[in-house]
């Protein structure tokens, strides 16, 4: 029952999973030069620009809209490795984080 809510909350933490996973193979494919690392490029530029234009407007700061961009990444990493941590944690190696 335990581990079944936990992953029942995990859909929360899904696409920072996937931003972490995204990250690594962007700098994966980018080391390799493998064509597709200019579509990975192109995809996380575009998310920064978008970031960056819409703190921008928002809070019409240069400043805090640079900032945002950085914590945004911070938050999503850490969100996205916490869940990939627990899900080794509790489906790999059958442990109880509860204890």
């Amino acid at each position: 029952k335990e581990m079944q809510d936990m992953i029942g909350k995990a859909h929360v933490h899904v696409l920072p999973s996937l931003f972490v996973f995204f990250i690594g193979f962007t700098c994966i494919s980018n080391f390799l030069r493998w064509p597709i690392a200019q579509l990975c490029n192109f995809i996380l530029s575009l998310y920064i620009v978008l970031l960056l234009f819409h703190a921008l407007l928002r809070i019409k700061s240069l400043k805090v809209a640079l900032l945002s961009v950085f914590t945004s990444f911070i938050q999503l990493i850490a969100y996205g490795l916490c869940l990939i941590q627990d899900y080794f944690k509790i489906i790999v190696l059958n442990r109880n984080l509860s204890k």
